[in-house]
């Protein structure tokens, strides 16, 4: 299916789905319908997708989203994939189901797929210690035991680590290598195996195990052994910098183009692919294989990548490179998203109903690629939309963000009084001074900085979190630190009664952003 709105991009949209100064809510969703309805005929879809070009069209106008290109697959055949904007404003390129869009996280199943190719191979085993495979650039351990990290755990978040991305923009510092990386921030913060926790370096550690396993470059092996034998042609693992004239260019959300970039975890962030080529690499992850496909992972090492593994909250759960909603509008989802820098995407599967849905844009909104895809699903899964609209009709109005955040008033008694200790970074360390009081109230200092209040306090699980206005300003500054502002995210877990214990993330603020990149702290009970 070739299905392109080629001639489409935004500047040259229907006038009625970009504004509609005066005329009524009624006339400008009747307007977006029609365009909608021409689009999926000129698209060569089911007559169905109307309603999806109209979503499209919409969330388009709305947030200004340069582009959006989409696939759908069920029981093993393509039934839509179409795009419309422009992958760059500037050179007029329009995008198409060929465009090649930096797909972000859902590189992360990409990545889990090649680690599972080894452990077919009998090259890697899941249960056993990362270090097992790093050589001297080692995980270390602050809190559990190191060789509890093991290869299941990173993929499945649970290794220990803590919060971390970095984008390295074109002409800016270079990128460490991973060994480097590890050796800076590769500390576990948490023992293995007792929560999860986001982590983007537990995959940047995982392409590095694919690269040292296979005495070869990640890249190499992912075009080796997994995009050629699918067919994916429109698929790279790549800064973006050798893409010109094939990607979809990233924009910031001020509408300016942004540089290339690059990671220091490129196994959970670096691929770049098309909507006609992920939505094959969908088709595959459900069983559906073309006769053209050469061998690439054992039908029981796909499921088992799809299987609950971790339950991270009522109805979620990780499985090997994987997300798992247990019941999305009455069907199981194994899906991945990617959200950073001029980057919002989708890929949803539905094992049970054979379907596959794909959906990318080039600015970061994820939730305008949320509607698009909930579109597609509603309108090719049987009594999904149904079942949408009855729970929306019972389902009470959200609390209020204020009533749903633990008050610091909750903090339990046996973290009141004083607590004195350092954040500990590579080569030095930032003192620090946190105090919970009786009323509830919580407030911090880090080094010489002034006493302040601790913002956003939550205690949750055993956890206390909370966002501190100051910046962490040691002798040997991150790359994160010395590119922008950031502030400063304290995590802290009592542990053995007489020890807070945890991590402290520097978030850049700002735009561009820059990065998150976390270090242990602890702190100790100041006696009266």
């Amino acid at each position: 299916m070739t299905g392109v709105l080629r001639a489409v991009p935004v500047a040259a949209l229907p006038a009625v789905v970009l504004t509609l100064a005066g005329a009524s809510v009624a006339q400008a969703q009747a307007g977006r319908a029609s365009a909608g309805a021409r689009l999926a005929a000129e698209a060569d879809c089911p007559a169905e997708f109307a309603a999806v070009l109209d979503t499209v069209l919409a969330v388009m106008s709305a947030q200004q989203l340069p582009s959006v290109a989409l696939a759908a697959a069920i029981h093993g055949e393509v039934v839509c994939e179409t795009a419309a904007g422009w992958a760059d404003r500037d050179g007029e390129v329009p995008a198409t189901e060929h465009t090649l869009y930096s797909l972000a996280s859902i590189s992360k199943p990409f990545t889990g797929t090649a680690v599972m190719q080894l452990v077919e191979r009998g090259l890697v085993e899941l249960d056993a210690p990362a270090n097992s495979y790093l050589g001297l650039a080692g995980l270390r351990a602050f809190e559990g035991d190191a060789d509890a990290a093991t290869v299941r755990r990173l993929l499945t978040h649970t290794a220990g680590l803590p919060l971390h991305y970095q984008f390295f923009y074109a002409g800016g510092p270079p990128v460490p290598t991973m060994a480097e990386t590890i050796a800076r921030y590769g500390v576990l913060v948490y023992p293995p195996g007792e929560r999860y926790a986001y982590a983007n370096l537990g995959y940047g550690v995982l392409d590095h195990i694919v690269s040292r396993v296979s005495e070869g470059t990640y890249a190499d092996w992912m075009r080796r052994q997994v995009f050629e034998p699918l067919g994916m042609e429109d698929t790279a693992v790549s800064d973006g910098s050798d893409l010109a004239g094939l990607a979809a260019v990233r924009y910031a959300n001020d509408g300016s183009a942004l540089p290339p970039y690059t990671f220091d975890h490129v196994g959970a962030s670096g691929v770049w692919s098309s909507a006609y080529d992920l939505v094959r690499f969908g088709m595959f992850q459900l069983g559906q294989r073309s006769p053209a496909y050469s061998h690439v992972l054992a039908d029981s090492l796909r499921e088992r990548m799809q299987l609950s593994a971790v339950v991270t909250a009522p109805g979620q759960a990780r499985g090997l490179g994987w997300a798992i909603t247990e019941d999305d509008n009455g069907y199981r989802r194994v899906s991945h998203t990617g959200s950073m820098p001029g980057v919002a995407t989708v890929l949803n599967l539905y094992p049970e109903a054979g379907l596959a849905v794909v959906v990318l844009t080039n600015r970061s909104h994820p939730p305008s690629v949320a509607r698009v895809a909930h579109t597609i699903a509603s309108v090719l899964l049987p009594d999904f939309a149904a079942t949408a609209a009855a729970r929306q009709a019972v389902t009470a109005p959200p609390a209020r963000a204020a009533a749903a955040q633990a008050p610091a008033a909750d903090v339990p008694a046996d973290l009141h009084g004083a607590w004195r200790g350092a954040v500990l970074l590579h080569e030095d360390r930032v003192p620090l001074v946190l105090v919970v009081d009786a009323a509830g109230g919580v407030r911090a200092r880090l080094d010489a900085g002034a006493e302040m209040p601790l913002e956003n306090v939550r205690f949750a699980d055993g956890w206390l979190t909370g966002r501190l206005q100051q910046t962490l300003a040691p002798g040997e500054a991150t790359p994160a630190e010395e590119r922008d502002r950031h502030e400063v995210v304290l995590n802290l877990v009592l542990r053995d009664g007489e020890r807070l214990a945890g991590w402290a993330s520097a978030i850049t603020v700002g735009d561009p952003l820059y990065g998150a990149v976390s270090y242990r702290m602890e702190l100790r009970r100041v006696l009266p």
